[in-house]
């Protein structure tokens, strides 16, 4: 649990007297459970080929992430943590869940349309380390497909923080990110805005793309 999480817990066993004044004993204890229990996702959102998926892998040390997906194929996949062998689960329209093999993720291309989202259970130190956080690697903001634009208005309304990536050689916010990060500001959610590909900008156009991001941001 995180330390805030742990607080909360803690200030309410310690109002069992209170509670049991109120009546309140059955649903304080399933308060308790859902607390130590949820899930916190954070969406690593931005443009198509912002680089989300290979910062990703950088940050899993290991090439589990396709970094090849055409946005007609893209998924939003939940990155979770096992201490068993990985595997994947791609979660369907009904919410009925079936097991893929972690070799065989790369099929996926071509049944995209059948799943909502996949879950990835990966034995990773870095997942566990920050365990009950679940990062969430987005389709583009510009996924050209229903589907997709469902999919992210859904983790805008499910994540409790996000990071947003754009690309430095863009050299600005496309108008689909600056749009959702509007939204994400009208829902009270806080963000990171991250650069990306800075290694293919000159240090000088560096310098301008972030102030003008800046600039954006700050209106």
């Amino acid at each position: 649990m995180l330390q805030t999480q742990q607080n909360f817990v803690d200030y309410l066993g310690q109002l069992d007297t209170l509670a049991q004044k109120a009546r309140l004993d059955k649903d304080k204890s399933k308060l308790i459970a859902s607390i130590k229990e949820r899930e916190l996702l954070i969406p690593v959102v931005g443009g198509f080929s912002a680089g989300k998926s290979s910062a990703l892998n950088d940050f899993l040390g290991q090439e589990i992430l396709s970094v090849a997906i055409t946005p007609e194929t893209a998924l939003a996949t939940e990155l979770c943590y096992t201490s068993e062998q990985s595997y994947a689960e791609g979660v369907k329209d009904n919410d009925s869940v079936e097991k893929i093999a972690i070799s065989d993720l790369d099929s996926l291309k071509s049944r995209a349309s059948e799943f909502k989202y996949l879950r990835l259970y990966l034995n990773n130190p870095k997942l566990e380390a920050i365990e009950p956080l679940i990062l969430v690697d987005m389709p583009g903001f510009d996924a050209p497909l229903e589907l997709h634009n469902k999919a992210i208005m859904e983790y805008l309304q499910r994540g409790i923080y996000f990071i947003i990536l754009e690309s430095a050689e863009s050299g600005t916010i496309a108008m689909s990110i600056k749009k959702h990060i509007d939204s994400l500001q009208t829902l009270g959610r806080d963000f990171s805005f991250c650069l990306s590909k800075v290694d293919l900008v000159a240090p000088s156009t560096l310098d301008d793309v972030k102030n003008k991001i800046a600039s954006i941001l700050s209106a």
